[in-house]
């Protein structure tokens, strides 16, 4: 009658509900994919690493399902960069790690970025760069 006992649409998958749990019910993708490729290039890794790779990793973000904000892409390319090269070459990053850590902290704090994927980002690499792990 007045649409009181209506029941919420539950989301078709569990990507949907992963979604709808970080971004809300309406989110709708905002991702600037050539902003974000430029944020995770110098503000986050500092132009230390590969330009080409950085691209194709934010635009396979941005073919994908999620809605994100520009800076969430940017975010999640630094992460998966820095985690890689941490195997690798961990001393010759750590000024490039403290500085996107500072960063995405930054932006969290002023909504760029939705909190958990902040949190995951600030976690792992505070893992995979920790002193105790660099010997």
């Amino acid at each position: 009658m007045f649409g009181w006992f209506k029941r919420k649409k539950q989301p078709e998958t569990y990507m949907d509900a992963f979604i709808e749990s970080l971004y809300g019910s309406n989110a709708k993708k905002t991702a600037n994919v050539l902003e974000a490729i430029a944020l995770a290039n110098t503000e986050l890794l500092l132009g230390r690493f590969d330009k080409k790779e950085i691209t194709d990793l934010a635009t396979a973000l941005d073919n994908g399902p999620v809605p994100y904000s520009t800076h969430d892409p940017a975010t999640s390319v630094a992460l998966r960069l820095l985690r890689k090269a941490a195997k690798e070459v961990r001393w010759g990053l750590m000024e490039v790690q403290l500085t996107a850590r500072l960063k995405v902290i930054s932006w969290a704090g002023e909504g760029k970025v939705v909190i958990p994927l902040a949190e995951a980002f600030e976690h792992i690499l505070y893992k995979e760069y920790h002193p105790d792990h660099l010997a």
